[in-house]
């Protein structure tokens, strides 16, 4: 039984190998069964996986899974909003791609524009 930390690295390596089903698994365990302060990172890491999947295989399995799993929370990170974006993309549906791409430009912008350059902030 393999414990948190190391199902965490499994679901990296299944990742990596573009064994995205495999991946899916092992995180669907983790959201289930583990609740902690890595849960938002878990989330956005699943909706990579699924994305990815979804470019991969093209079933329309991210528009299924996706209302139920992501909110359009304005306080959700950048990354989420791109990972939700191009599982959108990978379906065909470039309008919801194209608002949360817009979403996740906007928090990123908010989030580092301490840090950004002018050019950068700009551009």
């Amino acid at each position: 039984n393999l414990e948190t930390r190391e199902k965490e690295l499994l679901s990296q390596i299944y990742y990596r190998l573009e064994k995205f089903d495999e991946c899916i698994e092992v995180y669907d365990d983790l959201i289930k069964n583990v609740h902690d302060e890595h849960d938002e990172e878990r989330l956005c890491n699943y909706a990579a996986a699924l994305a990815a999947r979804e470019q991969n295989i093209n079933d329309k399995k991210f528009i299924q899974s996706a209302p139920g799993l992501f909110s359009n929370n304005s306080s959700a990170s950048y990354e989420m909003f791109y990972n939700q974006a191009c599982g959108y993309a990978a379906c065909g549906d470039f309008d919801k791609a194209k608002s949360l791409l817009s979403k996740s430009i906007q928090q990123f912008t908010d989030g580092n524009a301490d840090e950004l350059s002018e050019e950068e902030f700009t551009s």
